[in-house]
């Protein structure tokens, strides 16, 4: 089984090769729409402006799994305590952001090969801050949305299987010791 997206073939043949990767964040926030991204300088995109967060940013997403609960990413942001008190008031919840990867030529991060992957869509649920000696952080923590399983596709069939490993029969091993498994009797005859 795996996780698909669709990817354009700029972006997958610079997977192939050597590339720089960044994460841009669109968030719908109540003062208006964030479009940041890990890189350094100003990068464009779709006819928008990305603004860079570099090294005072900070992404965590949920593992790649299937299931019916979604776990939640979780953005994060250093800066200076009037800042992020005065976003931390802000009532965002239900608010939504997408997170997306893409690959740059440069380290900066503000030239894209091809176009951007979504990795994750949601919500935000909640937002808290950090208060610290030397630093101040606050948190953004996004909930599974509608559209989270919209973004990837599932697939794995006896078809595929069998076309990427033709002389496997783990498959067929299984399916009979599962049989043979629900038949067993204690102790056996």
């Amino acid at each position: 089984m795996g996780v698909t997206r669709e990817i354009g073939a700029a972006t997958l043949d610079a997977l192939e090769g050597y590339f720089h990767p960044v994460l841009m964040v669109r968030l719908d926030w109540p003062t208006g729409e964030i479009r940041a991204h890990s890189g350094t300088g100003l990068l464009t995109y779709g006819g928008e402006t990305w603004t860079p967060v570099g090294p005072f940013g900070s992404i965590t997403l949920p593992s790649e799994s299937y299931g019916a609960v979604v776990d939640g990413a979780t953005l994060s942001i250093i800066g200076e305590i009037d800042e992020l008190e005065a976003e931390a008031d802000q009532n965002a919840r239900g608010r939504e952001c997408e997170i997306l990867f893409a690959c740059a030529t440069d380290r900066n991060g503000t030239e894209l090969i091809g176009d951007p992957v979504s990795l994750y869509f949601g919500t935000v649920d909640v937002t808290s801050l950090q208060l610290r000696k030397t630093s101040h952080q606050l948190s953004i923590t996004l909930g599974g949305g509608p559209k989270d399983r919209d973004m990837a596709a599932f697939y794995h069939s006896h078809e595929d299987q069998s076309r990427r490993f033709p002389n496997d029969t783990a498959g067929l091993r299984l399916l009979a010791a599962t049989a043979r498994a629900q038949t067993l009797q204690w102790p056996e005859q």
